[in-house]
C-alpha cells in the first residue's frame, strides 16, 4: 500500500465502512460494537498512513484487521463470561460474609462497569494479569511496558475497584483484590477482606 492522502483515506473510509460494519456484526451479533470496532479500525489505519504494511491491499488490511480485533473481543467476552461463572461458582462459600444488601450479580455487575470505565492500556494489562493469568514481566513484554508500569497501572485498577464496591457497603471483595491467590480453570483471582 502507499501512503495515504486524506481524499484517499475517506474515499476507502466511504467505500469500505458499510461492508466492514456487516462482517463485523456477523462475527459479534452486536450493531454497536461492530460498529465501534470499525471505527478503531480506521483510526488505526488514519495512524499508519504514512507507512502502510507493505505487500497486502488496502481492503484485505482492513478485514484482517477487524477479524483479528472481533476475534479480540470475543476472546475478551469469553474470559470475562467463564470469570464469573467461577467466581460465583466458588464464592458461593462467602455468601455470609456479603452484605446482605449486595446480591452477586449486583456485585459482578458493578465490577464489569469499573473495569470497562478504565482507561484502555490500564484496562488491557489488568484484564491480561487477572484473566490471562500473566505476570507482570510477561504482560510487560507483550505490551512494551517496563514492569513498574503494569505494576501501577494493575494498583490503579483495584484501587478503582477497592473504592467503587467499597463504596457499595461490600465487606467481601471476591473480586481480583490482594490476598489468598486461586486458581481455577486457568483463571486467576484473589479473595480480600475489608478490614
Amino acid at each position: 500500500m502507499e501512503k495515504l492522502t486524506a481524499s484517499d483515506f475517506e474515499e476507502v473510509y466511504t467505500g469500505n465502512f458499510g461492508s466492514l460494519c456487516a462482517y463485523a456484526y456477523r462475527l459479534l451479533k452486536n450493531y454497536e460494537e461492530a460498529r465501534e470496532l470499525v471505527m478503531d479500525v480506521f483510526v488505526a489505519f488514519w495512524e499508519i498512513r504514512d507507512s502502510p504494511p507493505a505487500q497486502e491491499t488496502t481492503k484485505s488490511f482492513l478485514y484482517r484487521s477487524v477479524h483479528n480485533r472481533a476475534v479480540n473481543l470475543l476472546a475478551r467476552r469469553d474470559v470475562k463470561r467463564r470469570y464469573i461463572h467461577e467466581t460465583t461458582t466458588l464464592s458461593s462459600n462467602y455468601t455470609d460474609s456479603l452484605n446482605e444488601a449486595v446480591t452477586y450479580n449486583e456485585l459482578y455487575g458493578e465490577m464489569d462497569k469499573v473495569i470497562d470505565d478504565l482507561p484502555e492500556r490500564c484496562r488491557e494489562v489488568f484484564e491480561l494479569s487477572r484473566f490471562s493469568g500473566l505476570t507482570h514481566k510477561e504482560i510487560a513484554k507483550e505490551l512494551g511496558l517496563s514492569p513498574k508500569t503494569v505494576e501501577n497501572q494493575i494498583a490503579r485498577a483495584l484501587g478503582k475497584l477497592r473504592a467503587r464496591l467499597s463504596a457499595k457497603g461490600v465487606e467481601l471483595i471476591g473480586l481480583l483484590m490482594a490476598g489468598e491467590v486461586i486458581r481455577r480453570v486457568g483463571i486467576f483471582f484473589e479473595i480480600h477482606l475489608l478490614v
